[in-house]
């Protein structure tokens, strides 16, 4: 809800108070549709620019998931990287 209020002067005397109150519901989530959109294209226009990076990355994400499968990793955050 977004409120927002009107003065009513009558005569140079504030006579009344408006209240007026808005349902922003819709606004709000299209505003934070329209930024995830815009980030949804930063990360692939980053991913675009430099593919080898990115290949690069799938694979080490392939060879951990890999690693999580078969227990080669132990708990240790540091156990973590894969050469």
């Amino acid at each position: 809800m977004k409120l927002t209020y009107r003065r009513v002067i009558e005569d140079g005397d504030l006579t009344k108070v408006l209240v007026i109150a808005r349902d922003v519901t819709a606004q709000v989530h299209s505003e934070v549709a329209e930024r995830n959109a815009r980030e949804q294209q930063a990360v692939l226009g980053k991913l675009l620019s430099d593919k080898a990076g990115f290949v690069q990355f799938v694979a080490s994400c392939e060879e951990l998931i890999t690693a999580c499968r078969t227990r080669r990793i132990r708990s240790s955050p540091s156990a973590i990287y894969i050469p």
